[in-house]
């Protein structure tokens, strides 16, 4: 019987010990005909016997395998790999199985004569047994493997997922301090008051980013707490050249999103238009339905040097969606406007162990 692991699991005990009951019961029925049946005394002995014996045989294969698998690792050897061990486990099972006969001649209990007639039968049954347990064998075996590979592969899209969403992550944060620090020092040279107010608002968004630095995922709700500091610092640059209006659904709000995409789109929008009294810029975020959230926002573009990207930290958020295997749809040029729609999701998971 080729069992592949020397890994005895109480569930692989109990499958050996089934095929063995089994294969017991065919081969004493065919080697002892009738006689097998009419005495419960001796069907019971000649079971157990006949059924240790098949055991040995199966520790034996067992043994056996593992090396012949060693042997002949390649894929381009599993016929040679096969047909040895279909070879091995008959010469092994037909050397067992005549000393098991030539055992119950011997003993006067069984009163039996060695049948090579019916000890050929036997062989021929064995060997259609093991030849269906060897591909089988083979088959679980190949299963177990490609299961194996399919984890350690999914280990391994896991883990890179884990290092693109960390490298994401790095590069958001360094991106959002800078433009803070230019807008303070803006305010610094029109206004010292308002700069300090804009430095102690400063310090509660930093430390909404520091407590949520190890998040890839945070509830609605407090993504738009952090919003409204954020936003706090943005009036006290631009006064009533902003506006910003903000309309979700309660049931919405329990639902994750990436920290700091609504911050992004909201810089990006700020740093990527003019922004005055005359031409104020409207951002709305609202509930669009369907567990999706919209920004919309007017487009009145400013005129900006090549060197200069501000688009970085959305392209970031945008590829951090694709890594969780969501997509951000940007609309540009609709009625003048750019609209942003956000996915929702449902529930909070693990991107690594």
């Amino acid at each position: 019987m080729s069992i592949y692991s020397l890994t005895y699991t109480p569930q692989r005990l109990k499958t050996i010990a089934l095929i063995c009951i089994v294969t017991a019961l065919i081969i004493n029925s065919i080697y002892f005909g009738g006689g097998y049946y009419s005495n419960p005394l001796f069907f019971g002995i000649a079971s157990l016997i006949t059924f240790l014996e098949l055991a040995l045989v199966s520790l034996v294969c067992t043994t056996v395998s593992p090396l012949i698998r060693r042997r002949f690792p390649k894929e381009e050897q599993v016929i040679k790999k096969l047909s040895l061990m279909i070879v091995t486990f008959m010469l092994v099972t037909f050397f067992f199985k005549y000393l098991l006969f030539k055992a119950y001649a011997a003993l006067p209990y069984f009163q039996t004569e060695f049948n090579e007639s019916r000890l050929a039968w036997v062989y021929l049954s064995i060997s259609i047994i093991i030849i269906f347990l060897t591909f089988l064998m083979e088959s679980i075996y190949r299963f177990n493997a490609w299961k194996r590979t399919l984890e350690d592969t999914e280990l391994l899209n896991t883990s890179y997922k884990q290092s693109q969403l960390n490298a994401l992550k790095s590069q958001v944060n360094p991106h959002f301090l800078f433009n803070c620090l230019n807008s303070l020092s803006s305010l610094i040279e029109e206004d010292e008051e308002k700069a300090e107010d804009f430095l102690n608002e400063l310090t509660k968004v930093y430390r909404y980013l520091l407590r949520n630095d190890h998040e890839h995922l945070v509830r609605l709700h407090t993504e738009l707490d952090f919003l409204n500091a954020y936003i706090h610092l943005l009036r006290k640059r631009f006064g009533t050249g902003l506006q910003i209006h903000i309309s979700i659904h309660e049931k919405d709000r329990s639902w994750y999103i990436p920290p700091l995409l609504l911050q992004v789109i909201t810089e990006n929008a700020c740093a990527q238009h003019i922004i005055s009294k005359q031409q104020p810029l409207v951002i709305r975020i609202e509930s669009a339905g369907h567990h999706i959230l919209r920004v919309v926002y007017n487009l009145q573009p400013k005129t900006f040097s090549k060197d200069m990207d501000h688009d970085t930290a959305l392209n970031t958020m945008i590829m951090k969606y694709k890594l969780l295997g969501l997509e951000l749809l940007i609309v540009k040029n609709q009625d003048g406007q750019q609209h942003i729609s956000i996915p929702l999701i449902v529930e909070k998971k693990e991107t690594a162990p």
